[in-house]
C-alpha cells in the first residue's frame, strides 16, 4: 500500500472538519458527488512522556568480558 501525505494546513474548511472529528466518526472526501477517500482519526497512545511507566522493559545486563577481545577462532571462517 502506498501512503501519500498531503499538507492540509492551507485548506481551512477541511482542517475545520478534521478538527471536529470524533474517534468514531469518519470524513468522506468527494469530487462533486463521487466519494474519493475516507478519513479516520489516528488513535494515539494515552501516556505522555511525563507519565513514564517504571520497569516497562527488563534491565540491561552486560557480561563481565563484554569489552574483551574476541578469540582467534571467532574470526576464522569455517572450512566448507
Amino acid at each position: 500500500m502506498t501512503e501519500i501525505k498531503f499538507d492540509i494546513s492551507n485548506i481551512k474548511p477541511l482542517l475545520d472538519a478534521l478538527n471536529q472529528l470524533s474517534p468514531d466518526a469518519e470524513l468522506t472526501l468527494t469530487n462533486g458527488v463521487t466519494p474519493i477517500a475516507r478519513v479516520n482519526l489516528i488513535q494515539t497512545a494515552s501516556l505522555s512522556l511525563s507519565e513514564r511507566v517504571p520497569d516497562l522493559r527488563p534491565p540491561i545486563w552486560l557480561s563481565d568480558d563484554f569489552d574483551d577481545l574476541l578469540p582467534d577462532h571467532y574470526w576464522k571462517t569455517r572450512e566448507a
